[in-house]
């Protein structure tokens, strides 16, 4: 606070204390370390107001035997009496002597004047205990500000960025492995692992840190066993509770000829997140035919391995294909068609390449068609067994009778290089493979299938749920069939 001096008229720079009223005279503008020492005291001795007035008392007689002419004179101990006596002024300060010009500056008060009807022992304490843990945690701030600020991550550079892609150029080249492999999650795992060792041990070999492919081999059941032992009671909690379903599926290895069962789960957490886990994927035994009671067997034993409840597991849904000996697998659970599926197999057989003319729906309904479709799978045939599909800017894709929307990705990737699959034909004197071609059938076609690729992508989303999906898509599907009798096309 600013106090004037009546007989010099001059402003004097003083810090009063709001507990006992008395006034400190700051040297040169220097902190206020004897108020701060004086506060301290009053805190420690806590025997009451008279025990703070004595205090005060002898902080005044302690000023007025200083041989500082800027003591001012203290209050009397009369102010922390509860009675309604007057308190007397203070003395009037004595002229300070002249002091370097210096600017100060107007202090707040530290602690809000004690009410008369209040006790000022409890006050004061409590006022100068928020004052020190105020102070502690700005402390406590300015500490952990400082180490977040050592221990902050280094921006990389440009530089170095740019010897990562290097990197990753020379993985991809010297391993044979895709570039999308460095997006990959497995990829990101083990590139943040080997960072996390290096800063933590610094720069190593990298040789002492990877371990050896037999261990990895090794060690593929036991990391599964875990894995599957962290997130079961979680399916089980969803199971007991009708949050979960199943779906299975069998499928046969190209190149062994190994038939395998599947059995994945997708189960709603607590939080309404939904989540796919693949429970198992085991070879089926080749001494055994795939016949439904086979299979069912087989799935039951692996669930009670686990620890399944079969009464659990028999009230879930199972999804599934169209296959007989599926359906004859799970004739006692609760089964339903996948949807994505049952699109898949309507259009398969009505563009149903796989049978003979004489016996195909499409040859006989609408033979146009079947000839401009089977056109484009013969030219792109030829130019990936003559080696020419590596001129083209794109690779021209290949139907494949047992995979979902082949159809329309062939077509679509043979219109996008017409040119350059015509200007090869035609330098190779093959242009008798464009019979039965027709651009404006192949068009109708692609503006045709492309509802059904988007619904069936759409349908077997794996992050939210679809099911309510069904019916619209359902209905959107059954719109878009509509026969124009005028144009005699399929729109």
């Amino acid at each position: 606070m600013i106090v004037c001096d009546k007989k010099t008229k001059r402003y004097v720079d003083h810090v009063q204390c709001q507990a006992c009223r008395a006034l400190f005279y700051l040297k040169d503008g220097g902190p206020t370390t004897a108020l701060h020492k004086h506060l301290k005291k009053c805190l420690r001795l806590g025997s009451g107001p008279s025990q703070m007035g004595r205090d005060a008392s002898s902080t005044q007689e302690d000023a007025s035997s200083s041989d500082s002419p800027f003591s001012p004179p203290m209050l009397s101990s009369t102010f922390f009496s509860p009675s309604p006596s007057p308190v007397p002024p203070p003395s009037p300060v004595p002229p300070p002597s002249p002091i370097p010009s210096q600017s100060f500056m107007p202090l707040q008060p530290l602690m809000p004047p004690p009410s008369p009807s209040t006790g000022v022992q409890s006050s004061t304490s409590a006022s100068f205990s928020e004052s020190e843990s105020g102070i502690n945690e700005s402390a406590q701030k300015s500490r952990t500000g400082r180490s977040r600020r050592k221990t902050s991550v280094k921006e990389i550079t440009r530089k170095q960025k740019e010897e990562m892609t290097d990197l990753c150029v020379k993985f991809s080249a010297k391993d044979l492995r895709s570039y999308s492999a460095v997006k990959g999650e497995g990829f990101k795992e083990l590139a943040q692992g080997l960072i996390n060792i290096g800063a933590e041990h610094g720069k190593v070999d990298v040789n002492d840190v990877l371990p050896h492919p037999s261990t990895v081999s090794k060690k593929t059941s036991a990391v599964a066993q875990r894995v599957r032992e962290e997130f079961l009671p979680e399916v089980k909690r969803a199971l007991k509770e009708g949050a979960c379903c199943f779906e299975t599926d069998m499928w046969t290895d190209k190149f062994t000829k190994k038939a395998y069962l599947t059995l994945d789960c997708q189960f709603c957490t607590p939080d309404f997140e939904l989540k796919t886990l693949t429970l198992f994927t085991i070879q089926f035994p080749a001494d055994q035919k795939k016949t439904g009671e086979n299979i069912r067997q087989l799935m039951e034993a692996e669930l009670e391995k686990m620890g399944f409840d079969m009464g659990d597991v028999r009230k879930a849904f199972f999804n599934t294909d169209e296959g007989s000996n599926l359906k004859s697998a799970l004739q006692d659970y609760n089964r339903q068609n996948c949807n994505a599926h049952v699109i898949a197999t309507v259009l398969r057989r009505i563009f149903d390449f796989h049978k003979p003319r004489n016996k195909s729906f499409l040859f006989i309904n609408a033979p146009e068609t079947y000839k401009c479709i089977n056109a484009v799978k013969n030219i792109v045939v030829y130019l990936k067994r003559s080696g020419h599909n590596a001129q083209l800017a794109r690779t021209v894709k290949l139907m494949v009778d047992t995979r979902w929307n082949t159809l329309i990705d062939m077509l679509e990737s043979f219109l996008a290089m017409l040119p350059e699959s015509i200007a090869i034909l035609t330098e190779n004197k093959e242009m008798n493979r464009l019979d039965g071609w027709d651009p404006d059938i192949a068009l109708q076609l692609v503006n045709f299938l492309r509802p059904f690729k988007e619904v069936t992508l759409e349908l077997q989303s794996k992050k939210c749920p679809t099911l309510h999906l069904v019916l619209i898509r359902f209905h959107d599907l059954i719109s878009h069939c509509v026969e124009n009798d005028e144009e005699h096309e399929v729109r």
